[in-house]
């Protein structure tokens, strides 16, 4: 910059004008009030791993006593093998609610059980002079009907961080499903209800001749009013299902009906149960709401009560 050019922006010594107001507060170079403020600086590493880890497995679907082979490699981002480094391999199964796109199992509901995940296996191990490291692993039987196993392969590198690589499978726990569906979303007492049942394969095509069993309940609330301290009365739900109804019959190419009629007005249930080509259980249950005269016991009246 010209000494003219930084003369032009000061008074007439070609000193600078700074307007006092621009600089922060507590920054006044007169020294009023000037005070120095602490600056925080986040330090991190931001080091990159000098190699990349991929996980293999040896299927796309996989079924109780089949064996996962979990195949770990480590590669330098350079090419050639990162080798000798230790490996850990972790299997978790997840929860998926098994929802086939065939035209016949369009809105039925199809039941899952278990819990949202299980850690099923996890092992360590060394990575060999090519960077690989091979494990496998045999599935036990499990609760949970259908979900995804969750394969993650970790390497250790020279400073002790850990680089992962996540694949997935499909994994089925039965081999057959059994469907419900309810065409409304409510009924009215002393009427026919007709549910509609079905039985699918893994791919959700129509398995015919396998039995089903459905289980109709009605529960049954009882409140009873309980002297507390002083002058408090708390209530003391009872809630007992009973079965009300049955049907039995054995699976079509097409949806079979379930047909019952409730008594009374209140909250009812339907489990369906089949078994599969090795005799395991498959169960699905939906709710439904009967609508009538009757007087019906809420659960939860207090949560319901004005203040």
């Amino acid at each position: 910059v010209s000494e003219e050019q930084s003369s032009s922006d000061g008074d007439e010594d070609g000193e600078g004008k700074r307007d006092e107001d621009s600089l922060g507060e507590g920054s006044n170079p007169k020294g009023d009030g000037f005070k120095l403020t602490s600056l925080n600086v986040l330090v991190a590493d931001f080091t990159p791993a000098p190699f990349k880890v991929t996980t293999e497995l040896n299927g796309k679907t996989f079924r109780p006593d089949d064996t996962l082979k979990i195949e770990s490699r480590a590669e330098l981002h350079s090419g050639g093998p990162y080798a000798d480094a230790a490996a850990q391999a972790t299997v978790t199964l997840r929860n998926r609610t098994f929802a086939p796109d065939t035209n016949i199992a369009k809105n039925f509901t199809f039941g899952s059980a278990g819990q949202s995940s299980e850690q099923l296996f996890q092992t360590t191990g060394l990575l060999n002079d090519k960077g690989e490291w091979n494990t496998p692993y045999t599935i036990p039987a499990q609760t949970i009907y259908y979900g995804s196993l969750e394969v993650e392969s970790a390497v250790q590198d020279d400073r002790g961080k850990s680089v992962a690589s996540v694949s997935s499978a499909a994994f089925f726990g039965v081999d057959r499903f059994v469907g419900l569906k309810s065409e409304q979303w409510f009924y009215e007492s002393k009427k026919p209800v007709t549910l509609k049942t079905l039985v699918v394969d893994e791919k959700g095509n129509a398995v015919p001749n396998d039995k089903i069993e459905v289980n109709i309940e009605f529960e049954s609330v009882n409140v009873a009013k309980v002297k507390g301290a002083g002058n408090a009365y708390t209530s003391d739900v009872t809630r007992e299902w009973k079965q009300v109804a049955t049907c039995s019959n054995l699976s079509k190419a097409e949806e079979g009906n379930c047909t019952f009629t409730p008594a009374a007005a209140g909250s009812y249930r339907a489990i369906a149960t089949t078994k599969d080509t090795k005799g395991r259980e498959h169960k699905t249950e939906i709710s439904l709401w009967v609508s009538g005269a009757d007087y019906v016991q809420w659960t939860d009246d207090e949560k319901l009560s004005l203040p």
